[in-house]
């Protein structure tokens, strides 16, 4: 009971924090601020958290845990459909960016030039080991035609998704077309029939049965994509 207790308390804080982080930036983050935000002392705080460095590895270690699930589950609902497994990846990374705060301000932090370099790049470092998996198996599967190595396919991607969220924030659209991405990511990787992997996995988005929803950026927000009764 003790020990649940204590996994509450720094999940609550460790959620604060990372809200404190997305908003206001690593440099701008103090620990009396988030301590501030849900009415605790610095000291107080501290105990579980005693510098911004470790809620940095903190956050680092639940954004690794959180990608490593994300892939396993993809591939678990397609274990023998490479192209869908790496959609369905994606779509999970974006639902989850939206619906997890400590996610969410993870993420941030790979952005942020001011937070400790070793963290951002650990994470990076393990999303393009997931996406260079991903294209690997596509070659496997007999499905695409590289001309370039997984390892340079990935880090194309991972160039494409992180510019994507930067413009995405700042130039504000009423929505974006989330199958548009998807298409010029898998020709951008050499899939054959991209379109048929699409199909099959935003009919599987938007038919509830996923815990994931169709995430689009909307007057500049990530925010889940609207039904077409919605208006």
């Amino acid at each position: 009971m003790q020990t649940t207790r204590s996994h509450d308390t720094r999940l609550r804080l460790l959620t604060a924090a990372a809200e404190v982080l997305a908003d206001e930036g690593y440099a701008a983050t103090s620990l009396s601020t988030v301590a501030a935000r849900i009415g605790l002392t610095k000291g107080a705080f501290a105990y579980h958290f005693p510098t911004k460095g470790t809620i940095s590895e903190a956050l680092r270690d639940e954004f690794l845990a959180t990608v490593d699930g994300i892939e396993a589950r993809s591939r678990e609902v397609f274990p023998d459909k490479p192209a869908q497994a790496f959609l369905l990846y994606l779509a999970g990374i974006g639902s989850t960016l939206v619906s997890d705060p400590v996610f969410r301000g993870a993420s941030a932090l790979s952005f942020d030039l001011s937070a400790p370099r070793r963290d951002a790049v650990d994470m990076l470092t393990r999303t393009l080991w997931h996406l260079e998996r991903f294209i690997a198996d596509f070659d496997t599967a007999g499905t695409a035609r590289a001309d370039r190595t997984p390892a340079d396919l990935a880090e194309v991607v991972l160039w494409m998704l992180m510019g994507q969220n930067f413009t995405g924030r700042r130039l504000v659209r009423t929505a974006a077309n989330p199958d548009l991405t998807s298409r010029v990511l898998l020709e951008l990787t050499h899939v054959e029939n991209p379109d048929a992997a699409i199909e099959e996995v935003s009919a599987l988005l938007r038919s509830g049965e996923m815990e994931y929803r169709v995430i689009t950026f909307q007057a500049g927000e990530l925010a889940p994509e609207k039904p077409l009764d919605a208006g």
